[in-house]
This record gives C-alpha cells, structure tokens and sequence, in this order.
C-alpha cells in the first residue's frame, strides 16, 4: 500500500506524525480525522453516522431495528423515538415536545422521584391548555388542589382539600 487516506508516504497512521490526517473518501468528504491534543480526538467529518443504520437520517443515527427505538442528532434536533412516532424531541430552538401512539390508559407520563412536577409557559403571559378526548383528572394523592388565576397573591380560584371541602375565592 503507498498511501492511505492522507498519508502518502511514512507509517501509516502507526505515531504522532498522524496529526490532522484522515482516511476516508477524499478531503472535503466522509472522512475520518486523527487530532493529536492533550485529550485526543478523532473526528467523523462531512458525514453522517448510522449505528445500528446503514441509511442514517442524520448527523448520528443510533437505532435497533429489534428493539424498535431510533435515536436522532442532527439538524432538526435531538429526537428519541420508539415504536414509530412516539417519542422525545428537543428542536433547534429548545422547545420540548413528548408524543405517545401507543393508546394506553396512560400513554404519557410526567413523573418526579423528588418534589414535584413545574409545567409552565416560563413566562408571564401564554396559555397552557390541558386538554382530554373524554375528561382531563387531575388528582392530588396527598394534598389538595388548587386551581387559580392571576398571581400567587391573589387568591382567585377553586381550591379541594384532603377533607373534601371545595373552596371558591374570588379576588374582587
């Protein structure tokens, strides 16, 4: 062999001197680099990695056709699915969107080991919108439940204690 990748002469990737050379299909093609730093690197460049996937659908495409899961990073996000559509997914703009098909009792999830569970708009104004083909429950297992509008301070809502009495406060 009289070359490999970059290396057209010397040992072929075999000391230090492998700085910065690749092997691959070309320069500016799917190539594999060797980076000498004081944690070294080696870097897959101008392509797209398929674990488990000879057609990745992105920058890394980790999936297990067996266990039926599919792991995307790349230009859309991160996405983690299973199944088909149900998944995870984090867009390039930081929004979270968790999706189920699966048609269980309970497709989806949100549970804390560790205090409690926030959903917020993160900010002062916007909606959240819980919403049920059939009814929406909402249960608190070991305290009551409030529902209320406006700020913490203004106490305007509907209120259950453990007790079962149902409270109703308006601020005006």
């Amino acid at each position: 062999i009289t070359a490999v990748g970059s290396m057209t002469s010397g040992i072929a990737f075999g000391d230090s001197t492998a700085d910065d050379d690749w092997l691959g299909l070309g320069a500016s093609a799917g190539r594999i680099e060797f980076d000498d730093q004081t944690i070294d690197e080696i870097n897959f460049l101008s392509a797209r990695v398929g674990i488990g996937d000879a057609t990745p659908d992105d920058l890394l495409d980790v999936e297990d056709a067996n266990l039926g899961y599919n792991f995307l990073f790349g230009s859309n996000g991160i996405t983690f699915s299973t199944s088909g559509t149900s998944g995870i997914n984090v867009d390039t703009f930081g929004q979270l969107s968790l999706t189920t098909n699966q048609g269980a009792a309970n497709a989806l999830e949100l549970v804390s080991t560790a205090g409690g569970i926030d959903i917020s708009t993160g900010s002062g104004t916007g909606d959240i919108d819980i919403l049920g083909g059939d009814a929406v429950n909402i249960k608190g297992v070991l305290g009551a439940i409030s529902l209320s509008s406006g700020s913490p301070t203004l106490e305007s809502g509907l209120t259950l204690a453990t007790d079962g009495q149902v409270g109703i406060a308006d601020s005006s």
